[in-house]
């Protein structure tokens, strides 16, 4: 069994850039806990926590480069709302492959105005 990357830092990182997206400035601010301070709570310093009533609670994700691993989540876990409670939780965290891509990506279109 190989060694998984830390999951949370991904996707708050994610769902923060999906939350400012809908914005006509974009600003991107990423943020981390390290396993010592990572709480369910997911509390940061500088970023928002998730929401299941934001802008991208209604978006449609796109993987563009990457490949999932099948033992995660979906890419809706994205954006459901629902997060782990749990440090090794792969049914509620979205990841990828390792070595099948450098940089994995995901695009989300968060309305009318997105053009997807």
């Amino acid at each position: 069994m190989t060694a998984r990357p830390p999951k949370l830092p991904f996707v708050a990182i994610l769902l923060f850039a999906v939350a400012l997206t809908g914005r006509a400035q974009v600003k991107v601010t990423a943020d981390h806990n390290t396993s010592a301070t990572a709480t369910s709570a997911f509390k940061f310093k500088n970023v928002p926590s998730p929401a299941k009533d934001d802008l991208g609670a209604k978006a449609k994700l796109l993987l563009v480069d990457g490949e999932l691993d099948e033992n995660g989540a979906n890419p809706s876990a994205l954006i459901d709302g629902v997060l782990p409670t749990e440090e090794d939780e792969p049914a509620r965290n979205l990841f990828f492959n390792a070595g099948t891509v450098d940089r994995p990506a995901a695009r989300a279109c968060l309305g009318a105005r997105s053009k997807c």
